[in-house]
């Protein structure tokens, strides 16, 4: 079933109009590796539908397992609800399961963070309230010094439209209240 290269399963958030993080990831990889996708339909972005989203995704690993990919990602912000330990409790029992390895965008996230030395970091998102302060607590207990992560007062489904410069000032003004900040988490592909 899969290329020479093998085969990645994507399952993404959310199947938005316009977003484009697939079509990017495509372009990064090499021909020889096939990209499978699936998505759930987060329309709003608040906890309560991150949440139910979070169960969602078993079956949609289930899935991947299933159609014979090599590589599972399930996308996005619901397993970072889970807290740092929780996620990897997660990936695990979805390793064991379906014997497929299986990573996600914090995992990689946090490495990268580590891998550039960075220990105090400002967060922003497009995300509301229970959202920020869940990833801000996964990112503590991955071992950074969390000094922010606020979400900017955007419409869930208008964040695609934002201009570039209101985001660029939204991030200025979180960042320019600390000294010494090692890196800036963006959180949501979306923009």
């Amino acid at each position: 079933m899969s290329k020479a290269g093998g085969s990645v399963g994507l399952i993404k958030p959310t199947d938005r109009p316009g977003s484009r993080s697939a079509d990017n990831l495509i372009k990064l990889l090499p021909p020889s590796v096939e990209l499978i996708q699936s998505s759930l339909n987060i329309t709003t972005g608040i906890l309560q539908e991150l949440e139910q989203a979070l169960k969602d995704y078993e079956g949609k690993v289930a899935e991947m397992a299933e159609r014979g990919v090599d590589l599972i990602h399930p996308a996005g912000v619901p397993p970072l609800l889970l807290g740092y330990q929780g996620e990897r409790d997660l990936v695990a029992r979805w390793e064991r399961r379906y014997k497929k390895p299986v990573f996600t965008n914090g995992m990689s996230q946090v490495h990268a963070l580590k891998v550039f030395g960075a220990k105090r970091i400002v967060g922003a998102s497009y995300f509301k309230g229970g959202v920020n302060r869940s990833f801000g607590d996964y990112l503590s207990q991955a071992g950074f010094e969390v000094l922010a992560m606020e979400g900017m007062d955007v419409d869930f489904q208008k964040v695609l439209s934002l201009d570039p410069a209101e985001i660029l000032q939204f991030i200025e003004r979180l960042y320019l209240r600390f000294e010494k900040v090692d890196a800036i988490y963006l959180l949501g592909s979306a923009w």
